[in-house]
């Protein structure tokens, strides 16, 4: 399965497929120049300068929720 541009994606592993072009939710910071596409969808949302650079989200010690409405939220 191809991942989507901006996807953020668990792995229940410590390693990150660098290799696959997933990088890790830390905060990083990373050039608008060098990831232009990545820097249309989120901006300067999660810190940047809107200039030369942009920031990853930080999920660190935080627990991803679904988005939306469950399967079985109970209305049948």
């Amino acid at each position: 399965m191809e991942a989507f541009l901006g996807e953020i994606r668990l792995f229940p592993y410590n390693r990150i497929p660098s290799a696959d072009g997933w990088m890790p939710c830390n905060g990083q910071q990373l050039t608008i120049q060098q990831y232009q596409a990545l820097y249309s969808l989120i901006s300067n949302q999660f810190g940047g300068d809107t200039r030369t650079y942009f920031n990853l989200p930080n999920l660190n010690g935080r627990v991803l929720l679904g988005y939306g409405r469950s399967p079985i939220s109970g209305n049948a």
